[in-house]
């Protein structure tokens, strides 16, 4: 394949000579829908975000500059040979699961949907850039560097249904929407000899020079050379009604690429073994962990490549109890370690040890506090969206974490030694709605407690829970209690539930799409607040609506997913949530839709600020099936 190298050049040049096929990827957001949307990078050091600065970044930091391509475009992407390996990885992927299940396929009709690998070849198809990340707290992993700064891309597209009549089509019926898939392009910092305390302050003076500016100076000089490419995306999906025990089914394909004589060849997964070590690689693991536990304990461990896994899924709903999600503790199972040895660390037991080492993985870093596989969706650049919308676009984990990279930045700029690396799914120790907590009195866990109001609820793990209200089971809380039986197949591993009363109408269970249920109540009025804002009225689809649900809508009668959302809509009782009020595990905080006011009705004012926990796949940019993409051909198996 013809492929366009791109020397590493000053990121301002190619501010300056932005190539004319640039105009053909396509954009979103106007200037009215950004002003609607009100983001505001609230860790501009170590992470930006914002829809604004995003799209204008993008101009000259769109993926084609990674890829060796004239532009982000999908049809010059199909010409460099960097893609190609992405593309063909993917494909890969799906093959691999489609050949292995009689039940999968691209679309509806199967019950076990796939990603459909031809979004990577169409033209209404799209990389957005959605975040850059500072990772300097990774400088442990690049010898001879100061980490690393992560240029993170969602998968979208745009297309535009056909007239019902056969004539023009309506602008207004065009639809935007995003898919399950993130690819991060990882590029090094270059060390600056004083222990990378110069490379901090560049950052720290980030917010006075401003983002763009920052980038087109090439103030990290960074150049645009990849050292590393790593993708993620929900390779299938099995809906609530076949996996009614989990409430649905999601395997999420993790893969890494290094840059090797200007081509991208699979790469080790971080810190992420294979699950199948012969005896002899298993025994040098357990001495290599024996030797290095004061790194363990601190965060700075890396595990010797010889051990990793090369593809790795992490699996959800209920990420605590799946076994596929912990690796080491299956490698390590009938592995003994003395607790005098521990005692040396903050780890006390065999189990802080394992959790934190299960932290360090893909998938058990994906699955801890995620948005179902994912850490950082991205901010919508619609900012009038409400249907198919997030509120939040990044998942609890890394909005935690973002407080601690930010202390640890400023730490290296003063010369200091930074605090240790927290567990992944607990950085933060106040105890809000959704968070871990402990169950036992084990020594690292027990200090793991909920805020006031809240009491730690067993949702299965049995050293860890999950921050909700006490007994009485508002709307928003758990409503079961799920047991898995430990098999290492994410397909065949068995879940048992028991179910609790909630003080709510009614608890609507995992079949019905609610991992580990979910209190709830009908309300009236969609956008209201109560309990004292903790809860909100929002639209669920139930079954209703004049083309009478929305299973019928999408899968019969073929209609676009949007049509078919804004059709139904029942007003229910969930909880409330924003940037500083997350959702529990398997929830994510979406954006309050109301249809337009019938004649005689009161408006109801939303708060544009609040959203409403949800499962991930009541929005269609969380999963791979219902899509269509009018302008091109959609395979089947």
């Amino acid at each position: 394949m013809k492929s366009f190298p791109v020397a590493p050049l000053a990121l301002s040049l190619l501010l300056a000579t932005a190539c004319a096929a640039e105009s053909e990827v396509a954009e979103t957001g106007d200037a009215d829908e950004l002003k609607a949307l009100r983001f505001v990078d609230d860790h501009p050091t170590v992470a930006l975000r914002s829809p604004e600065t995003m799209i204008s970044l993008e101009k000259s930091l769109h993926l084609g500059v990674f890829m060796g391509a004239r532009s982000g475009s999908m049809k010059d992407l199909a010409g460099s040979d960097r893609f190609a390996t992405i593309r063909g990885a993917v494909g890969d992927e799906v093959k691999a699961i489609d050949d292995a299940d009689r039940s999968a396929g691209i679309g509806v009709d199967y019950i076990h949907r796939l990603f459909d690998p031809s979004w990577l070849a169409s033209p209404e198809v799209r990389f957005e850039l959605t975040g850059i990340t500072n990772r300097l707290d990774l400088k442990h992993r690049t010898p001879g560097a100061c980490g690393e700064v992560h240029f993170l891309y969602r998968l979208a597209y745009t297309t535009q249904p056909p007239a019902d009549d056969g004539g023009t089509p309506d602008p207004s019926t065009k639809i935007d929407s995003r898919l399950p898939m993130t690819m991060s392009v990882i590029l090094r910092q270059p060390d600056d000899g004083a222990n990378c305390s110069k490379v901090a302050q560049k950052w720290l003076n980030l917010p006075t020079i401003g983002p763009v500016n920052f980038f087109a100076q090439d103030r990290l000089g960074l150049g645009t050379t990849p050292s590393r490419v790593e993708i993620n995306f929900q390779a299938v999906r099995w809906p609530s009604t076949i996996r009614k025990d989990m409430g649905g089914h999601a395997e999420y394909a993790l893969r890494a690429f290094t840059l090797t004589n200007g081509k991208l060849l699979p790469a080790p997964l971080t810190d992420t073994p294979r699950p199948d070590l012969p005896t002899t690689e298993k025994t040098k693991l357990v001495a290599w962990i024996r030797d290095n536990l004061g790194a363990i304990d601190e965060g700075t461990a890396v595990v010797p490549a010889a051990f990793l896994a090369t593809k790795t899924s992490s699996i959800a709903p209920k990420p605590l109890i799946r076994a596929g999600n912990q690796i080491f503790a299956t490698i390590l199972s009938d592995v003994t370690f003395d607790p005098g040895t521990l005692g040396t660390t903050s780890m006390k037991t065999k189990d802080d040890l394992i959790r934190r080492l299960d932290g360090m993985t893909c998938q058990g870093c994906h699955q801890n506090r995620g948005i179902a596989g994912f850490h950082f969706l991205g901010e919508e650049r619609n900012g009038k969206a409400r249907l198919n919308a997030l509120l939040v676009g990044a998942s609890p984990h890394m909005q935690d974490f973002l407080v601690w990279r930010e202390s640890f930045l400023q730490s290296v700029a003063k010369g200091q030694m930074p605090s240790k690396r927290p567990y992944p799914d607990h950085a933060r120790t106040d105890g809000r709605f959704g968070d871990h907590c402990g169950l036992t009195n084990d020594p690292v866990f027990s200090t793991w407690k909920c805020g006031a109001g809240l009491a730690c609820r067993d949702v299965g793990d049995p050293l860890v829970g999950s921050c909700e209200t006490p007994d009485v089971r508002m709307p928003g809380d758990s409503c079961e209690v799920s047991h898995n039986d430990g098999n290492l197949n994410p397909r065949k591993d068995l879940v048992t539930s028991e179910s609790f009363a909630c003080k709510a109408d009614k608890c609507s269970p995992s079949g019905n799409g609610f991992p580990n249920g979910t209190c709830n109540s009908s309300c009236a009025r969609i956008g209201q607040l109560t309990n004292g804002r903790k809860t909100i009225c929002a639209g669920l689809p139930f079954g209703t609506g004049q083309y009478g649900g929305f299973t019928k809508c999408t899968l019969t009668l073929r209609l676009p997913f949007q049509a078919c959302l804004e059709d139904d809509q029942r007003p229910t009782v969930l909880r409330a949530c924003d940037a500083t009020s997350p959702c529990r595990d398997d929830y994510v905080c979406a954006r309050v839709y109301t249809k337009p006011l019938k004649k005689g009705e009161d408006p109801v004012e939303l708060n544009p600020e609040t959203g409403a926990c949800m499962p991930p796949y009541f929005l269609f940019q969380g999963r791979v099936d219902g899509h269509q993409l009018f302008g091109s051909s959609v395979s089947t198996k």
